[in-house]
């Protein structure tokens, strides 16, 4: 008599049934939160454990998506700064020739 695990094809495992239904997946903004440190308690344990023992790829995606998302995010700050940095010295040299 053969069983599942004779062939890796049929084998069965809760994590992966788990993974293809996205079972445990939390949702984008709870994602988000944690990467900005607003997950506390189990909350914060259960993303952890999510992402870093369970590897879900598919949020672990998310989250590398949002971290991008907040890299694209400042740089038009950083952009306004330096424009600004600029300006000024601009101004400084234009009226220290004056």
């Amino acid at each position: 008599m053969t069983g599942a695990n004779d062939d890796p094809q049929l084998a069965l495992t809760v994590a992966a049934v788990w993974r293809q239904a996205r079972a445990s997946c939390p949702h984008p903004d709870l994602l988000a939160s944690w990467l900005h440190g607003g997950v506390d308690g189990g909350a914060r344990r259960f993303v952890d454990f999510h992402l870093g023992e369970s590897c879900c790829p598919t949020c672990n995606a998310v989250v590398d998506d949002l971290r991008a998302r907040d890299a694209r995010a400042v740089r038009p700050a950083d952009d306004d700064a330096r424009a600004r940095c600029l300006h000024s010295t601009l101004a400084a040299v234009r009226s220290a020739r004056r």
